[in-house]
């Protein structure tokens, strides 16, 4: 006889209000430990029941976002196929729009994603300290390039662009009269990836997007996302 559950998408308790969770021992053996207060978020995370960039921040205002960040943000929505409506909203309303601001209790808080996106570098670091990446190549087992970098993420996006290009080796194909260079990444696939890495990952968690570039490829990796652990992206 066989007996299957399907995975529970909440939190459970025990009749006596006990909450555990289940994790291997050093030998391999399963065992049940408590879960704790502080734990709860990121487990609603991983089961899809919390958007935790949603949530508000309460020791952050509107002065933390970064005018240039949202400059910014601005000029990616008009140039890459965006929403153009939006770049006819004022400030406060396009940061409603996207989701950085919410009202409530009345008055404007400002959100987990509204920080990431346009806040202040200074302010990001203290109240979203896992808000973190890196890029790195290798040369074998040595380490070249190991670059640090935080801030709002579509800056951040560009200057992971502009390191990937100084180490995205290509080929020059001939068509008639024209030489192509193509690089050994695709930039397209490479943006998307590294999307969904920023995107998925759980921010409850300490850990960084980390972009590395070997003799084996590229490869992302940012902790959390659809899956428990660590979620990898190669190319």
């Amino acid at each position: 006889m066989e007996i299957t559950a399907p995975k529970c998408r909440f939190i459970v308790a025990s009749s006596d209000g006990k909450v555990l969770k289940r994790r291997l021992m050093f030998d391999g053996s399963p065992e049940n430990v408590p879960m704790f207060p502080y734990e709860m978020n990121s487990r609603l995370v991983e089961v899809n029941k919390l958007d935790y960039t949603a949530q508000l921040l309460d020791d952050a205002a509107v002065d933390d976002f970064d005018r240039s960040a949202r400059d910014f943000l601005r000029s990616v929505v008009g140039s890459r196929g965006g929403d153009t409506s939006l770049l006819q909203l004022a400030d406060n309303e396009f940061d409603k729009a996207l989701g950085f601001t919410r009202f409530f209790d009345g008055r404007d808080y400002v959100t987990v994603a509204g920080l990431l996106m346009i806040g202040r570098k200074e302010r990001i670091l203290e109240l979203l300290p896992s808000a973190k990446a890196s890029f790195q190549a290798l040369r074998g087992s040595d380490v070249v390039v190991n670059e640090d970098l935080n801030g709002p993420l579509p800056m951040v996006f560009e200057r992971f662009e502009s390191y990937l290009g100084a180490w995205n080796p290509g080929k020059e194909i001939s068509f008639g009269m024209q030489r192509i260079l193509v690089g050994d990444f695709s930039m397209v696939a490479f943006r998307e990836a590294l999307v969904n890495a920023f995107c998925h990952r759980d921010y409850t968690k300490l850990g960084r997007v980390r972009v590395v570039v070997d003799s084996e490829g590229l490869s992302i990796n940012s902790p959390g996302g659809s899956l428990r652990g660590l979620m990898h992206q190669t190319c």
